[in-house]
């Protein structure tokens, strides 16, 4: 090796015996030691890098939060390392100081398995889906970048020493190209090679003893001693050791099967839910599909409504599926439609084998799997179909190119006539922005009009749940008071209209439509992602009550049309909405004093409560009150404990003159009877007292002339604990 005594590097020195060409190999190999070096550890940096995107995959899933965290931290690390390695080569230009970054290097590539195995799965699911991925990637990746970034700069200093006649430039120049086609190797070794072949985490722990390989023996080539090199060797082999007990003992109960596919790690599981067993497909941290194992029944209620295309098409002859998963989706729609030719396009190419052998999904001539994206296949292939069933969300953030008015666009024109378009989407009802489910509601409906969305578990949950988006390709619509739906012998088709969303509950004037030019899913889908996994988020409160009422304003302000029409869409949202939250809605038409009123009043719970209470607000005045009782009727419908009283939410037309005989023409109030009015909710104090035929009423009172976030949430919090205290202080 080339070093002196002291360390440092020379390229002059002749073996006695070495034939002049056996020689002039050795001075070649001398010559360009570091730049081999180099190599390989520009090639460790980047295989790191694809790494750990595998690494934070099953814990945050492949969002641009994941990319962009690991990115950053990674870039900023070599930055820092190569700031640090020319001040270090300046002061320490030697060999040994060389390769004892390079050694360190390994060991650090190494805790960083180590903590791979313990400190990740303890904290990856408290820490959100946003923020996780940059705290992570600090803690894990930013100590091996930083200090294989020091090695760049730290080699030319050698090399310009060591070669005085050859110029700065030159070098450096060689040193980046070197070092940048490792990178490059790397990185294709670790995308084509390596990970579809090992797992993840040999990838790492190869690394990491290469890395220690290296730099323990140019140290003792450099004049280490032979028994600091033994000590050195014995902490790495503990390291190595250690990593190999923990990984060996960690094994996740009920996983069947587990290994890093082409794009994703793949895990197949078992859990116990409700008494009984299900087998679970888990992409990264995203559930690709579920099957009951008593009945090899598919455990996800969305799949049940691959029964749609038969309300729009006799005869069913080709499908298409985007999205194979399980293949349990592709399975039903074979059986359900005998003559139909099934085609799959999945780009994961594991999941097929997985889905027969793990899956039970059996071999079907009439099924055909085509490994390759779907809307490549969609675009490519020129075929039309009765039926696209698109299946690709992946950890609740669709693939951006399936999301946009493109993609729609492409999908109707390989439609045949009456044709049906399905997508799962997956999202909640928040108008909140940013609102990833009302974003792809807005773009599918602007390249299908006639289309439906049913919400798998209710329209009026306040959480993440499927969305099914039906868009046909033609002008033959559901009649969803046919027999055809209320006698049909499926019970999903029979259910329909309870989980049909009615749009008018939405104003979409804020929501962006989608496109190839701006599909930012992964910040539109943020808030539920917040929700969802990092539970940092309430879907109850004063946000929603402020999007609420930023909606009710818009109805009121928006150009165009008169006065009646806009009334008009203001009861049809309140309608819709009561209609989605409440268990049973009236609407109302009352005269009082020649004046024709309407009022829409919502039922929630049985009558056979011991209070009951009247919460109204009156939709022609200020948009936060009636902002608030919207919110608490979500909050009554969401709930799994009922108040102790039956519950009425009226939203009156009028503006309060008649507030006697408003409330009256609800319910004549009786004893049992509480009656709140929210005016403002911020402006006003509501009105109270038996000056208005109000028993046993809730008095808040509010700071006039402010409208402040403290008086909303005070407002909405207070009626609720009040709901919930009448059996203790009834009246």
């Amino acid at each position: 090796m080339p070093f002196t005594p002291s360390g440092e590097i020379v390229y002059n020195n002749k073996t006695p015996g070495r034939t002049a060409s056996a020689q002039s190999s050795m001075n070649l190999l001398r010559r360009n030691i570091l730049f081999i070096i180099l190599f390989i550890t520009g090639a460790a940096v980047l295989m790191v890098e694809v790494t750990a995107t595998r690494i934070l995959a099953p814990y945050f899933g492949n969002t641009i939060y994941t990319f962009s965290s690991i990115i950053g931290v990674i870039l900023s690390a070599l930055s820092l390392g190569y700031y640090s390695g020319g001040k270090l080569a300046d002061r320490r230009p030697s060999g040994m100081w060389f390769f004892c970054i390079i050694f360190a290097g390994g060991m650090s590539v190494l805790l960083l398995q180590l903590l791979v195995l313990t400190v990740l799965p303890a904290w990856g699911y408290k820490l959100s889906i946003a923020s996780g991925p940059l705290i992570l990637s600090v803690l894990l990746f930013f100590l091996p970048a930083f200090l294989l970034g020091i090695l760049s700069p730290f080699a030319i200093r050698l090399q310009s020493g060591l070669l005085p006649g050859e110029g700065i430039g030159s070098i450096s120049g060689k040193v980046f190209f070197w070092s940048t086609l490792g990178s490059i190797s790397g990185s294709l070794l670790a995308g084509f090679v390596l990970i579809p072949r090992f797992g993840v985490s040999r990838i790492v722990v190869a690394i990491g003893i290469t890395l220690v390989v290296i730099g323990l023996a140019g140290m003792l080539s450099a004049g280490l001693r032979a028994g600091t090199g033994i000590l050195l060797m014995l902490v790495a082999a503990a390291g190595a050791g250690a990593v190999y007990w923990i990984s060996s003992v960690m094994t996740r109960v009920g996983v069947v099967y587990e290994r890093d596919g082409v794009y994703t790690r793949l895990t197949v599981y078992d859990r116990e839910s409700n008494g009984r067993w299900i087998r679970y497909l888990l992409q990264d941290r995203s559930a690709s599909g579920a099957m009951f194992l008593d009945s090899r029944e598919a455990a996800f209620d969305y799949l049940g409504y691959c029964a749609l295309p038969g309300l729009f098409r006799a005869k069913i002859e080709n499908v298409l599926v985007i999205g194979g998963g399980t293949y349990l989706l592709p399975a039903l729609l074979a059986e359900r439609f005998p003559e139909a030719n099934v085609d799959v396009s999945e780009i994961e190419p594991s999941l097929f084998d997985i889905g027969e052998k793990f899956f039970k999904v059996s071999k079907n001539p009439r099924i055909r799997n085509y490994i390759e994206d779907g809307r490549r296949f969609l675009h490519d292939s020129g075929k039309k179909y009765d039926v696209i069933f698109s299946d690709v969300y992946f950890a609740m953030v669709i693939p951006p190119h399936f999301a946009t008015e493109e993609f729609f666009r492409l999908a109707r024109d390989r439609l045949t006539v009456n044709g049906v378009f399905i997508g799962n989407f997956i999202g909640d009802f928040s108008r909140t922005l940013p609102s990833i489910l009302l974003s792809e509601i807005k773009t599918m409906r602007s390249v299908f009009p006639n289309s439906y969305f049913f919400a798998v578990v209710s329209p009026g949950s306040a959480y993440v749940q499927n969305v099914i988006a039906l868009g046909v390709n033609g002008e033959k619509r559901i009649d969803f008071e046919s027999p055809v739906i209320r006698d049909n012998v499926d019970p999903v088709i029979r259910a329909l209209p309870e989980h049909l969303i009615d749009l008018r509950r939405f104003e979409f004037s804020v929501y962006p439509v989608l496109t190839d030019e701006f599909s930012p899913v992964e910040y539109l889908a943020s808030r539920s992602l917040r929700y969802e996994f990092g539970r940092d988020v309430d879907p109850f409160g004063l946000d929603e009550i402020k999007a609420v009422a930023a909606q009710m304003l818009r109805y009121n302000i928006r150009e165009g049309g008169d006065a009646r029409s806009r009334r008009r869409e203001m009861l049809d949202f309140l309608t819709a909405e009561m209609k989605a939250l409440s268990r049973h809605v009236e609407v109302r038409k009352i005269r009082i004093d020649g004046v024709e009123s309407v009022n829409v009043i919502g039922h929630f719970f049985p009558a056979n409560k011991d209070e009951s209470v009247l919460i109204g607000a009156y939709y022609n005045g200020s948009p936060e009150g009636n902002a608030v009782l919207l919110e608490i009727a979500r909050y009554l419908a969401n709930t799994e404990s009922a108040p102790e009283a039956e519950v009425d939410i009226a939203f009156f037309g009028d503006t309060g003159d008649q507030a006697r005989e408003t409330i009256e023409t609800v319910h004549p109030a009786p004893v049992s009877r509480s009656v709140i009015i929210v005016g403002s909710a911020c402006s006003n104090e509501p009105a109270r007292g038996p000056g208005v035929g109000i028993t046993g009423s809730f008095p808040f009172r509010h700071a006039p002339g402010t409208c402040s976030d403290d008086n909303l949430e005070k407002t909405y919090s207070e009626i609720i604990r009040y709901l919930y205290a009448l059996r203790e202080n009834p009246g």
